[in-house]
C-alpha cells in the first residue's frame, strides 16, 4: 500500500502511480473501472455492450460526460480517455491513409502527363544515336569484401581404394570398416 498515490494521463492511457515517499520507487498500474457484478449482456432494457453514446463525436457527448463525472469513479473516466484516446488515433490513421492516398493519385497522374510530354517530344529516339554511338564502360569488378570474410576450410582426405575386377574385395571392406 502506498502513501502517496497521484493520477498520469498520456494520450490514451491513465496510470496509478504511488510510492512510499520522497525519492521512493514509484509503482504504476493502469487504472481501469471496476468490474459490475452483472452487466447486462443479453437480458431485456438497455445493453451494456451498447457503447455509441460514448463516441467522441456523439450528439449527446457532454451530457453523457457530466453523467460520467456524477459517478465519481476514475476508473470509469480512466476507460473513457482510453476509448477516446482510441477514436482519435483510428480518426487520424484514416485521414493520414486518405492524405496518402490522394496525393498517390495525384503523383500517379501528374506521371502520366510527364510520360506522355516525353513519349510525344520523340525523346527516346532522339538519345538512340547518341546512345548508340557512346562506348559502354567497362564491366564492373567485383571486390571481395576484405573485413569479416574466410573462405571455411576444407578438410580432406584420400577416399577408399578402387577395386579391380578380379581382385578380392575383403581388403576394401577391411578399410571401410564393413
Amino acid at each position: 500500500m502506498a502513501k502517496y498515490i497521484c493520477f498520469q494521463s498520456t494520450e490514451e492511457d491513465t496510470y496509478l502511480v504511488g510510492t512510499q515517499g520522497k525519492n521512493e520507487r514509484e509503482y504504476t498500474t493502469l487504472l481501469q473501472a471496476k468490474a459490475y457484478p452483472s452487466p447486462n449482456f443479453n437480458r431485456q432494457g438497455i445493453k451494456d455492450t451498447d457503447l455509441h453514446i460514448f463516441h467522441p463525436a456523439h450528439l449527446s457527448r457532454l451530457m453523457v460526460d457530466t453523467a460520467l463525472v456524477n459517478l465519481k469513479d476514475p476508473g470509469v473516466l480512466a476507460d473513457m480517455h482510453r476509448l477516446w484516446g482510441y477514436h482519435n488515433i483510428i480518426s487520424s490513421a484514416k485521414r493520414q491513409r486518405l492524405e496518402a492516398e490522394k496525393r498517390e493519385t495525384q503523383a500517379e497522374a501528374n506521371l502520366l502527363i510527364v510520360e506522355r510530354c516525353l513519349a510525344s517530344s520523340a525523346v527516346h529516339t532522339c538519345l538512340q544515336q547518341y546512345l548508340l554511338a557512346t562506348r559502354p564502360p567497362s564491366p564492373p569488378t567485383f571486390l571481395i569484401p576484405t573485413h569479416d570474410y574466410q573462405v571455411p576450410h576444407i578438410f580432406a582426405t584420400q577416399g577408399p581404394p578402387d577395386i579391380k575386377e578380379g581382385e578380392d574385395s575383403l581388403e576394401c571392406h577391411a578399410v571401410l570398416g564393413k
